[in-house]
């Protein structure tokens, strides 16, 4: 692998792939990737059959059962493992709502984002910000919030970026501000989808390299990252306001 021959559009990105380009190659599941126009490239389907689109909500399910099936998460503190409060997990099974948060797709620069709705759909091997989509808590008292407490019951959305793990050769997904997000795509494997992680290449006639985004197994939790530990992993999307998998199976 080159070490010289990558970059990404934001400083912290740039910084993340010259060390992805110091990790052992075999410690890496890459993939090629082709870089058809966006137009060209095939729609992301949700588990009903309709295509994503750009900043709606939707779970991202990776294991687990029909009635509990597993999404995305933030750690939280249980049975003595303790984790990185902004990491991206696997929600645990024993979690009552195991749905976790919805996630959106953006366009890298944020005013690429279309009027009509072609070019507000989501597509495989285009590179998008993903950005938790976590919903605030109503008080129940609407008539006498004061602002402050409706400004908490807006939705709020960190960005997807990359750092650090806890070993060599490993980075975490981590959830936090916009200025520091990492792009990802999507590709179609088998049933269903991986996230990819990718580094673009300085040179007009060399294609991007893409990481395939597993879980690495870490106090007790199902990171999400690339490198050393990284298992395989596929995503299946649903809409956030779906009922079904919540109180009853999809009819």
């Amino acid at each position: 692998m080159q070490t010289n021959t990558y970059y990404t559009y934001s400083k912290n990105n740039k910084m993340i792939g010259h060390l992805l380009l110091m990790l052992p190659p075999l410690l890496l599941s890459s993939v090629a990737f082709s870089s058809p126009s966006p137009s060209s490239s095939p729609p992301v389907f949700d588990v009903n059959g309709d295509v994503l689109m750009l900043g709606k909500p939707y779970y991202a399910f990776s294991g687990g059962t029909f009635l509990h099936p597993l999404g995305l998460c933030l750690p939280y503190n249980t049975n003595g493992y303790t984790a990185a409060r902004n990491d991206v997990v696997q929600c645990p099974f024993f979690k009552e709502d195991s749905r976790g948060f919805p996630i959106t797709f953006s366009p890298i620069k944020d005013d690429d984002d279309g009027d009509d709705e072609k070019s507000r759909i989501v597509r495989e091997n285009t590179f998008y910000k993903v950005q938790f989509s976590i919903a605030g808590k109503d008080s129940g008292d609407g008539e006498k919030e004061d602002w402050a407490s409706k400004k908490k019951r807006r939705r709020f959305r960190p960005a997807w970026y990359l750092k650090s793990g806890e070993f060599p050769h490993q980075m975490f997904v981590a959830a936090g501000p916009k200025s520091i997000s990492a792009q990802f795509a999507i590709k179609r494997v088998r049933l269903g989808y991986k996230i990819v992680y990718c580094v673009e290449s300085q040179s007009s006639d060399r294609f991007p390299t893409c990481y395939w985004a597993g879980f690495i197994k870490n106090n007790g939790y199902n990171h999400l990252g690339i490198g050393l530990g990284a298992l395989p992993v596929q995503f299946f999307f649903k809409k956030e306001n779906d009922t079904c998998f919540k109180d009853k199976p999809c009819t």
